[in-house]
């Protein structure tokens, strides 16, 4: 049989004949303890095969690390592309305003309306404190306080005031107990 080979597969099979030749001799000279005969092309095509091995190690080596470089420029120009978010600070006179509030050592009107302007204002500059304002809210309503708002020529006037607790059906209220049978004939008689 046989098969017609290119130029490029001859010198392959040539590559590995000699590495086999390479390999054969060493191991008679392992065991017959003689001269070990090694022959040039033997070698070199032991060392080329060795050298293209590592070669390709080298070329999937150096891909990685340039894929993972240009992994790193394109997250970079990702995250400097998204918006940061906006820098709010909380002064020590709001923090300390809030702690009194919370504590209820502040009842004031007009101080709980400065607070809740100083908390509205960071919530229009950074979404996440509206939800401080609304804990604001929840703990002032908890001591019985509700924001109020009133519309007069246009104009809106907000204030703190108590709450109103809220109305009981009328089913719900409770009435005089009606007077005894007793009780109403000893007032007669008197």
């Amino acid at each position: 049989m046989d098969y017609p080979l290119s130029e490029d597969e001859f010198n392959s099979l040539e590559g590995v004949r000699d590495q086999l030749g390479l390999i054969a001799g060493l191991a008679v000279g392992i065991d017959d303890e003689a001269l070990v005969s090694v022959t040039a092309p033997q070698l070199s095509a032991f060392v080329g095969a060795q050298k293209g091995a590592l070669d390709r190690v080298l070329k999937a080596v150096l891909h990685e690390c340039q894929q993972r470089a240009v992994d790193r420029i394109l997250d970079a120009r990702k995250a400097s592309a998204e918006p940061a978010a906006p820098y709010v600070t909380i002064t020590p006179e709001l923090l300390m305003g809030l702690m009194d509030a919370a504590s209820g050592a502040v009842t004031d009107s007009d101080a709980l309306l400065g607070l809740w302007d100083a908390l509205y204002d960071a919530g229009v500059e950074h979404r996440k404190y509206m939800d401080v304002l609304h804990h604001f809210l929840d703990m002032l309503r908890g001591r019985g306080l509700v924001l109020r708002t009133e519309f007069q020529d246009g104009e809106a006037a907000r204030s703190f005031v108590v709450a109103k607790p809220p109305s009981l059906p009328s089913a719900m209220k409770t009435r005089a107990p009606k007077p005894r049978k007793r009780e109403r004939l000893a007032s007669a008689e008197a």
